[in-house]
């Protein structure tokens, strides 16, 4: 099915103005910088501001998703909690699932999967900084297992995710650990 068979796709808001903190602005923005290396949401980081004109489908929902579709690195990331009055800036698509055959984790999984990729390399649009517009998010072909199917690969994805976390911590140590015992035979030579 094409995505837009799925879901609603709305853009961003478009600021007028630099996004900076306001400590008791009403709605939290989610940029680029709140993203983190796995797609993840820094929601702690999402500034503040206060702005009046938000269209109510610009107000991000749990199990919404937020896909950058502004440069050469279009990825989905899932709104995984509640936090109320939520919005993205115009570097995001929202997409809000409105069909019980897909989950939103899957979704976000699917977006961010190769097949996904090389069909936003190709019909991108735009020379300098590459856009994927509503359009062509939504003509998007997405393959749908079964609900059952869809949750495990979801849980699969995220025990691989964990796994290179634990390597990539274990091999920091290992270097810390090969590093103090160096420098410990190195004193020992000094004081000899």
């Amino acid at each position: 099915m094409k995505l837009n068979e799925l879901t609603t796709i709305f853009s961003g808001h478009l600021f007028r103005f630099k996004i900076e903190n306001s400590p008791f602005g009403k709605y939290r923005v989610i940029q680029m910088r709140n993203i983190n290396n796995d797609y993840t949401i820094n929601y702690a980081g999402l500034p503040r501001v206060e702005i009046n004109s938000i269209r109510n489908e610009q107000i991000i929902n749990k199990n919404d998703i937020v896909f950058r579709c502004r440069g050469n690195n279009n990825f989905a990331s899932i709104i995984d909690c509640e936090i109320e009055n939520i919005i993205a800036d115009t570097h995001f698509l929202i997409i809000r699932i409105k069909s019980n055959i897909i989950s939103p984790e899957y979704l976000a999984w699917y977006l961010n999967q190769k097949p996904a990729q090389m069909y936003f390399l190709k019909n991108a649009q735009g020379t300098v900084i590459p856009l994927i517009t509503a359009k062509i998010l939504g003509s998007l072909e997405v393959t749908i297992p079964d609900l059952q199917t869809q949750n495990k690969i979801v849980e699969l994805s995220k025990i691989s995710i964990k796994e290179q976390e634990l390597a990539q911590t274990i091999q920091r140590k290992r270097k810390l650990l090969i590093e103090n015992l160096l420098i410990k035979k190195i004193m020992e030579a000094n004081n000899d």
